[in-house]
């Protein structure tokens, strides 16, 4: 109820300013005048509802345009991608020297023969492995050795000697 006494407390006084005030002074003023007053009226408004609602909402409308189309560049870029990792072979995961040459011996049974594995120093960041093995038959060496070559790594130096035994040899390699 308080309220609805203030409301009308305000709307008497403007009403009453209106009557007093401004009414006399639109009266004195020309018909030019007048004019331009209501020219105003009218586009003040508009204006000001242009400047404040609607140019920053198409604002904000092309920005979200803008951000949606750089989206969908980059999903397209990234399903690209998707397909041509899809192309290659599986990527396996590279494994040290000493775990490929132990994984090769245990295939081939030859662990035995393997007496001396170890890792030696390289200027590069491969990692290079003097391996020593004794009284190895031959035809295990030459499969020992295309195994490890099939498995990507590289012989870089080897020294053979005969073994006592026909057939034996003694192996030592550095391979990376």
């Amino acid at each position: 109820m308080l309220d609805r006494l203030k409301k009308m407390k305000y709307v008497a006084c403007l009403q009453d300013w209106v009557a007093n005030t401004a009414l006399p002074y639109y009266q004195s003023l020309s018909k030019r005048e007048k004019y331009v007053l209501w020219f105003a009226s009218v586009f003040l408004p508009l204006v000001l509802f242009i400047n404040m609602v609607v140019l920053p909402l198409h604002h904000a409308k092309q920005q979200r345009h803008q951000s949606l189309l750089v989206l969908q560049d980059k999903a397209q870029k990234a399903e690209q991608l998707a397909e041509t990792l899809q192309k290659k072979k599986p990527l396996h995961i590279s494994k040290l020297p000493m775990t490929i040459v132990a994984d090769v011996a245990r295939q081939l049974q030859i662990q035995q023969f393997i007496k001396r594995m170890k890792p030696q120093l390289s200027n590069q960041k491969k990692q290079r492995l003097l391996i020593q093995m004794r009284s190895m038959p031959y035809r295990k060496a030459v499969l020992f050795l295309n195994a490890l070559s099939k498995q990507g790594l590289l012989l870089l130096h080897v020294n053979m000697q005969k073994d006592k035994l026909p057939g034996l040899i003694h192996l030592q390699m550095i391979i990376e």
